[in-house]
């Protein structure tokens, strides 16, 4: 995705709820999410989630800091509040891994750590796009591996110099890594939004999976989630390039070779997807676009199958990553442009939050699902 082009979806979303830095103040009337928070701990930019027997574990771009620097989208405050954050059983949030970059462009782009995963030797955090001369203690461009518990930083595999020294779809150099999928083999699968392409990185060799060529005068692909299935195959949720027209977002399933197999249509703006273990797939639409800006409220969670598209939960609030839960009910990072008035929300099938809901009051904490 081009820088000009991410810059105009961020200014649009500026339209919507101006911050900075230094002034990031909850916004909560105008929110419409206030029914069954998970916690009433307000997020930072939450992007993917990820869960394991552990926790919750969710993942925040942060609110920059405040250290001015040039970003692709202009003078940005970086600093190191981007964080991964976990929910215990008991309900209450605890950091995990904190100190992580973050950018707050003048634009109101948020960058920082998108990803996360987990297993019992290592935790891996993904790191999107970052700024020119980044201290070595704040990488960003990165896939971070941390020892289990999340003390310790142990590897950072460069993503930017990949890019730098390949440019798999040709076109200018740029590089948002925001998602990532580990295969039973220990293969990782990255998803570059800025490049247009998923990277395979084996025994910490990084090469090219697939990538999708900018075709002039069309909006470009934008990768923005992955996930695999039992057999291999890769699933790919595009959120595109600008004009972001609604039904004009895609997932689409590779198999082992990067080879295109099958593809699901009709989506806007994917941000998350999820298949379960009974082979269903779920797709996050961040919302919808148009002429006056971003629509609030426009956010779903959608089934997909060869019948179609079928909404499951309407009305969420720029809506990022998402979580189906055995029982069939969902965790979804809600009001993901919004810091610090983000929240992580249990909803169910059914579940329409157009109705604007007050959130005046304080959200109450309620039991883990």
């Amino acid at each position: 995705m081009t820088k000009a082009r991410l810059a105009l979806l961020a200014l649009a979303l500026l339209a919507v709820l101006p911050v900075t830095a230094q002034d990031a103040t909850p916004v909560s009337t105008q929110m419409k999410i206030a029914k069954d928070p998970l916690t009433a701990e307000l997020l930072l930019a939450p992007r993917h989630l990820f869960k394991d027997e552990t926790g919750i574990y969710i993942v925040e771009a942060g609110q920059g800091g405040g250290i001015a620097a040039e970003s692709p989208f202009g003078t940005a405050m970086t600093g190191t509040t981007g964080q991964i954050t976990r929910l215990g059983e008991d309900g209450v949030t605890q950091p995990f891994i904190t100190g992580l970059f973050s950018s707050l462009s003048e634009t109101a782009e948020v960058t920082g750590p998108h990803a996360f995963y987990r297993t019992d030797d290592s935790a891996w955090v993904l790191v999107g796009q970052g700024v020119p001369d980044l201290p070595p203690e704040t990488p960003a461009w990165a896939l971070l591996q941390y020892s289990a518990d999340g003390t310790t930083l142990e590897k950072t595999i460069d993503l930017l110099g990949y890019e730098e020294t390949v440019n798999p779809d040709g076109g200018a150099i740029d590089s948002n890594p925001v998602d990532f999928a580990v295969a039973n083999d220990g293969t990782v699968y990255v998803v570059d939004a800025g490049g247009n392409d998923i990277l395979k990185i084996v025994d910490d060799e990084i090469s090219t999976f697939a990538v999708w060529t900018p075709v002039e005068g069309e909006p470009q692909a934008v990768p923005t989630a992955i996930t695999l299935d039992a057999e291999g195959n890769v699933y790919v949720g595009f959120l595109t390039g600008f004009p972001f027209l609604v039904g004009g977002a895609w997932v689409e399933v590779l198999d082992s070779t990067g080879a295109s197999i099958k593809r699901y249509d009709g989506l806007t703006m994917v941000t998350d997807i999820e298949l379960t273990d009974d082979g269903t797939l779920y797709a996050v639409e961040f919302g919808q676009f148009t002429e006056e800006g971003p629509v609030s409220g426009s956010g779903r969670i959608v089934r997909l199958s060869e019948e179609g598209l079928e909404p499951v939960v309407s009305g969420l609030v720029f809506p990022y990553g998402m979580i189906a839960l055995d029982d069939g009910t969902f965790l979804v990072a809600n009001g993901s442009s919004f810091a610090p008035s983000s929240q992580l929300m249990h909803v169910r099938e059914g579940d329409d939050f157009s109705t604007p809901v007050d959130t005046t009051a304080e959200p109450a904490t309620t039991e883990q699902p």
